[in-house]
């Protein structure tokens, strides 16, 4: 599009090589978001300062600023998706998709309202939807803002157990709707993360606070001591819904993130369903069961989970049983410990289990004190 092309205004470009000796000026991309931005607002959705019509990088204004620390210096980290803020004030991600394609009526089909209140529902929702009025081939979906599963890193084993808990739950759910994800891999399960970072943090740039200049650290806490986390399984652009109970559920194609499930082919059809089952197998031993050894009790259902035969791996309902079953033989203690890695001297795991330990002792200490002296 000749209209997504066009510079920075000649004045901007020359203060910006004056100051800096290089062009700041947005990549194609960014100019495709930018100059959206009155559709946008209309929407109610404001861009960050970088992608609004006339921005000027802020470290021109203040030279005690290092130019990377700024929010501003910070290009997109994916053509497709951009943060932005709704009229509430509210943190919001968009994504531009095709329009009426599989992906979008998959995700609203998982997110009906009906659909949301099952408590199984591990799909992130579909916030809002709305056409691109300048490209009759795309429209808008917003989501809510995510984190990687992983980031912060888990912290104790009973973090880890209601991932796996709540990814099991979501891959069942979606299953039993006849939707298999074929893709539900690192880069596609999120963590709902608000509750543990008291102050917010950036959506797009997420080891920083919003608008940062110069300390980008977001404070947090643990999973263990947040109100609530929530894992959704994201992107639907690959997955195959099948709502007709006479049709045949093969498929044929190689497009994952992970290439060593066995089946998969551009030639020969194969069933996706056991393809999702091999993939959080896959995931839940390569993160986390081989990185620490108190959660190797968990082996047995990664391992039946990534068998070569498809037809020999459990359903997600088998799976999810099997997990119960292995962890009601944990103790309750194990379940609150640590995360203990395999690289620890025994002189290290003492002093990191006793640390720990008066840190619990301390959280405990809080929550009988705390409540003791507001009674009074």
């Amino acid at each position: 599009m000749a209209a997504n092309d066009h510079e920075p205004p000649a004045a901007v470009e020359n203060a910006q090589r004056d100051l800096t000796g290089e062009l700041w000026s947005l990549r194609k991309h960014e100019l495709w978001w930018r100059d959206r931005e009155n559709l946008l607002e209309r929407r109610g959705y404001t861009l960050r300062p970088r992608y609004r019509n006339g921005w000027v990088p802020s470290w021109f204004s203040n030279p005690d600023v290092e130019w990377d620390d700024c929010e501003d210096s910070n290009a997109m980290i994916h053509p497709a998706v951009m943060d932005v803020t709704r009229r509430d004030g509210t943190d919001v991600m968009l994504k531009r998709v095709a329009a009426e394609s599989k992906e979008l009526a998959i995700a609203q089909f998982l997110t009906s309202p009906e659909r949301l209140r099952d408590p199984r529902n591990h799909c992130v929702p579909i916030l809002d939807h709305f056409a691109d009025e300048r490209d009759p081939l795309v429209d808008f979906i917003a989501m809510p803002v995510l984190r990687m599963f992983d980031d912060p890193p888990f912290y104790t084993v009973g973090e880890v157990l209601e991932f796996i808990k709540q990814t099991l739950e979501g891959i069942s759910f979606i299953h039993e709707h006849g939707v298999a994800h074929r893709d539900c891999y690192y880069l596609n399960i999120m963590l709902d993360a608000t509750s543990m970072y008291p102050d917010g943090f950036h959506p797009m740039f997420q080891v920083a606070s919003r608008g940062f200049k110069g300390n980008r650290s977001a404070r947090y806490v643990q999973r263990s001591d947040a109100r609530s986390v929530k894992y959704y399984f994201i992107d639907f652009g690959l997955s195959s819904s099948f709502q007709d109970h006479s049709q045949t559920r093969l498929v044929t194609g190689r497009d994952c993130q992970l290439k060593d499930v066995p089946e998969l082919s551009n030639d020969i059809p194969y069933d996706p369903f056991p393809v999702d089952i091999f993939l959080l197998g896959h995931l839940y031993n390569e993160f986390l069961i081989s990185k620490y050894p108190n959660l190797q009790f968990l082996l047995p259902l990664a391992s039946s989970m990534t068998r070569e035969n498809p037809k020999s791996r459990p359903s997600a309902e088998e799976a999810l049983r099997q997990f119960y079953e292995l962890t009601s033989n944990q103790p309750w203690i194990s379940r609150k410990w640590r995360l203990q890695s395999p690289e620890e001297t025994t002189k290290q795991r003492y002093v990191l289990n006793a640390k720990y330990t008066a840190q619990q002792g301390l959280q405990l200490l809080k929550r009988i004190i705390v409540p003791s002296f507001l009674r009074r």
